[in-house]
């Protein structure tokens, strides 16, 4: 039982760090790179290369995006991302979509 809830907790600190470094973690299906720090949250698209910003405790629909009006925070936020799968700059991560981005650019999407 001990074990147990000792792996437990340990999962759930993972969960809880967001961007957690050490071993690269493979890319979400969906394409949208995630990093949460206190009430901030930093998201990136793969297929656009879109970021954003959001202070989640006063915008919890993101709906205002802060990643220009707070540098430091985005800047930081990406490099984490970057860190959690093991490449100097987030943009690289965009090679792994370079099929899906030339079709929907193909289709008139982007």
């Amino acid at each position: 039982m001990r074990q147990r809830f000792t792996l437990m907790a340990a999962l759930w600190a993972i969960a809880l760090a967001g961007c957690a470094s050490g071993e690269a973690e493979p890319l979400p299906p969906d394409g949208i790179l995630e990093c949460r720090e206190g009430d901030l949250l930093f998201t990136y698209h793969l297929i656009t290369g879109s970021e954003s910003l959001f202070d989640m405790k006063a915008d919890p629909e993101r709906l205002r995006n802060l990643a220009e009006d707070r540098p430091e925070d985005t800047t930081r936020l990406r490099d984490r991302v970057a860190a959690r799968y093991g490449v100097d700059d987030i943009a690289t991560l965009r090679e792994s979509r370079h099929e899906e981005i030339e079709h929907l650019k193909q289709l008139g999407y982007l």
